[in-house]
């Protein structure tokens, strides 16, 4: 298909059935050929389609798993841009943002991306319109301009365009470039998410959810999450999950929320990485297997997540699900307690105290003890107060000093 529409404008004077038929051949090359998602060209660009898109685009460009230069994209380009010239502005589109802005066919240029995108919005492409306003939003190539920005957000959602409408939601849920307004957010948000707009349908969940800026209605808020995570949305996926666990606009189902909780595990989603484990910890909804919760604690502590840090320090700690490793507890033990873990903080001042994974050192285990009790953590207050009861005076002298220490920089609850 894309050969004979090249072949069109090779054969044919530039007119709208040759420049059509580019646009169709551009497109379907966009969503095969770069992307390896095959779709039938009559609903290649379906807007949560093109979400899957323009990530898979994306990840092309950071894998480099295409030869962005080859002959073929070359030329393409050139026909590209003989059409661009020629007015038409959904191909000054797809010159601005897939050749300058992806660099196939030709190098990359932010003028260029500018300078195509203006050209198209000015025809009243919707597609442009948006790019161009979240070029002005970031400052990309032009001076920054949240006014402008909002003016080209508005220009593309009033034609309809799901993803300008989700921008400039957020415009007026911000009172970025418009004054702040949240009724008018909203109904932007539900415009866009009527549409598909999968970040827009998670917005309007959250908020349901939460009851901000709307009447709390979980049933809504399940609806939208639920419609957002069948596109892959993982964030939404993990708080349909935690609605199902709760029985928020659901019954309570701990097998759905360990599917939910899965699909965003799956994603990398830290948070889902952490209640996944903590279903396999408990049994909930899955088999209880103590390998695998510690498994998925792991790829949550290594993407930093204080909690599954804790929780991947005790499984060493007791040697439930992995071998028992008291140098490994204390290794996610202090990782945790530095992002102002409490519970963290008082298992390595006990680990301290005792001499387990590292060697005894009184006024350390104090200095966490009292971090940790401070923050409320009771089974630390226990500790802590019976630890001062038997410290020699320079020992509690050095845990004090130890303890100021930490506390400026540890005691933040997380």
């Amino acid at each position: 298909m894309v050969e004979e529409a090249l072949a069109l404008v090779r054969d044919a004077t530039v007119v709208p059935v040759a420049l059509d038929a580019l646009v169709r051949a551009a497109k379907q090359l966009y969503v095969s050929k770069l992307t390896g998602i095959s779709v039938d060209e009559s609903r290649a660009f379906t807007y949560p389609l093109g979400n899957r898109i323009l990530q898979n685009i994306e990840r092309c460009m950071k894998e480099e798993c295409v030869n962005k230069m080859s002959p073929d994209y070359i030329h393409a380009f050139e026909l590209l841009l003989q059409a661009a010239r020629a007015g038409h502005s959904e191909v000054q589109f797809l010159v601005a943002e897939f050749c300058y802005g992806c660099g196939y066919g030709v190098l990359s240029d932010k003028k260029e991306v500018v300078k195509w995108n203006r050209k198209a919005a000015a025809q009243g492409n919707s597609d442009a319109q948006r790019a161009l306003g979240y070029c002005y939003e970031i400052g990309f190539s032009v001076q920054k301009d949240q006014t402008e920005a909002a003016k080209w957000y508005r220009k593309a959602a009033e034609q309809g365009d799901p993803g300008a409408q989700n921008f400039l939601a957020i415009c007026y849920d911000k009172g970025n470039g418009v004054p702040q307004n949240p009724d008018a957010a909203v109904r932007w948000y539900q415009k866009a998410a009527q549409q598909g707009d999968v970040q827009a349908q998670y917005s309007l969940g959250w908020r349901y959810e939460c009851g901000q800026d709307v009447q709390q209605d979980y049933s809504e808020a399940i609806k939208w999450f639920r419609q957002a995570a069948e596109q892959r949305h993982d964030k939404a996926q993990f708080r349909l999950a935690i609605c199902c666990d709760d029985g928020k606009g659901v019954p309570k189902n701990h097998t759905g929320a360990a599917k939910w909780y899965r699909m965003a595990a799956d994603q990398g989603n830290a948070d889902a990485q952490r209640h996944l484990s903590n279903c396999y910890w408990e049994g909930l909804g899955v088999t209880q297997d103590y390998a695998e919760a510690a498994k998925w604690d792991r790829k949550a502590a290594e993407q930093g997540h204080a909690v599954a840090q804790l929780h991947l320090g005790i499984s060493y700690f007791v040697g439930e699900g992995v071998a028992e490793d008291y140098r490994e507890a204390v290794k996610w033990y202090r990782r945790a307690a530095e992002q102002g873990n409490a519970s963290a903080q008082g298992r390595l001042g006990v680990c301290y105290a005792n001499g387990r994974g590292v060697e005894i050192d009184l006024p350390r285990a104090f200095g966490w003890l009292q971090l940790a009790a401070d923050q409320g953590d009771e089974p630390a207050k226990r500790e802590v107060t019976a630890l001062a009861a038997w410290m020699l005076p320079s020992e509690f002298k050095a845990g004090s000093q130890f303890y100021q220490e930490v506390k400026g920089k540890y005691s933040q609850k997380r």
